[in-house]
């Protein structure tokens, strides 16, 4: 889900980069005076480096001007900072797989587990992953999947690492 304007922090600094305002967006006041001159806000949701599930992390920012007598309205352009990994496993491989569990290791050498039951997506530092994991065929042998490294990852961008079986049975 996505993040209510009111939850991002704000950062308001004028051109001497001395913070005028920290807090919440609804914390701010609308009709807080600022002196005329060049200002710079930014705005975030979540931390920047905190990887997991139901972790994203949002930022942006702008500069605007304000000119002595007039109101100045400013709008953030934030956007999705971190990268999604999702692990999907096809209905075949459900099948002929018993259990599954697939490890992601971020550049940040954080772990994030993907087991079986596991269907959403993990927000991870936007630059590296590798994955990993492990297999239990329907004999009960479990297989090891050796480490895959994923080294060009963008920021906004969901990843989807799809595991699926071809020609089992036929």
């Amino acid at each position: 889900a996505l993040p209510s304007t009111s939850d991002f922090n704000l950062v308001i600094k004028n051109s001497s980069s001395e913070q005028i305002f920290t807090g919440k967006v609804s914390e701010w006041n609308s009709g807080t005076p600022l002196t005329a001159g060049t200002y710079s806000v930014s705005a975030s949701y979540g931390e920047e480096g905190v990887e997991g599930f139901d972790k994203p992390h949002f930022a942006g920012n702008t500069s605007f001007d304000v000119v002595g007598g007039k109101t100045t309205s400013v709008s953030v352009p934030v956007a999705l900072a971190n990268a999604i990994v999702k692990v999907v496993r096809t209905e075949a491989f459900n099948n002929y797989y018993v259990d599954s569990n697939f490890k992601v290791t971020t550049g940040n050498g954080n772990v994030i587990n993907f087991p079986k039951t596991q269907t959403g997506g993990a927000f991870v530092d936007a630059y590296r992953f590798s994955v990993s994991g492990t297999v239990t065929s329907q004999s009960g042998r479990v297989s090891q999947f050796n480490a895959v490294d994923y080294n060009s990852v963008d920021a906004a961008t969901c990843y989807t690492l799809k595991f699926d079986v071809s020609n089992v049975g036929s």
